[in-house]
Parts: C-alpha cells; sequence; structure tokens
C-alpha cells in the first residue's frame, strides 16, 4: 500500500465527516456505523477499481483495518449495513 491511498482515504475520510456533520440524527437505537465509516470504504472501493467485494474487504483487512473499525467478515454483510443507513436517512 502508498502513502498516496493511505493520504486519498483519510482525506475522503474527513470530507464525507465534515459535508455530512449537520444531519440530524433520530431518537433510537443509533446506527453501528457513521455515515463516513459507511461511505468512506464504498466510494474507496469504487475509486481504486475493485469491482468484487470479497477481494476488497481482503484489502480493507490487510491495508486499512486501524481506519475502519467495523470491516464485514463476508461480502454479503454490507448491503444490510448499507439499506439500515437508507432507511435510517428516509426517516428524515
Amino acid at each position: 500500500m502508498t502513502t498516496n491511498s493511505t493520504t486519498l482515504v483519510t482525506g475522503l475520510y474527513v470530507k464525507i465527516d465534515d459535508d455530512w456533520a449537520g444531519i440530524a440524527r433520530l431518537p433510537g437505537r443509533p446506527p453501528r456505523l457513521s455515515h463516513s465509516e459507511l461511505l468512506c470504504p464504498a466510494v474507496t472501493q469504487a475509486l481504486l477499481g475493485f469491482h468484487r467485494e470479497a477481494r476488497w474487504l481482503r484489502h480493507v483487512r490487510a491495508y486499512y483495518r486501524g481506519m475502519f473499525p467495523y470491516v464485514p467478515q463476508d461480502a454479503g454483510a454490507r448491503t444490510g449495513l448499507v439499506q439500515e443507513q437508507l432507511q435510517h436517512r428516509r426517516r428524515w
């Protein structure tokens, strides 16, 4: 992994975090991941050209483990998290 990709991920995380900071959270159970923790890996996956989810998750575990506290064990797990965030967003 190069320093440039780490810088890209860090900058992207900060940008998403700043842009989504003003969104109010609804009462109730807090989401498992913040907007930044959900969107940053997805956007980084697209920018780095990983087309297969399983390969991307292996790459994240190998190189970005410290940056993302929750990395699903299987490729289908993230779909449920995306749906959870979309429903949370639709409620407001």
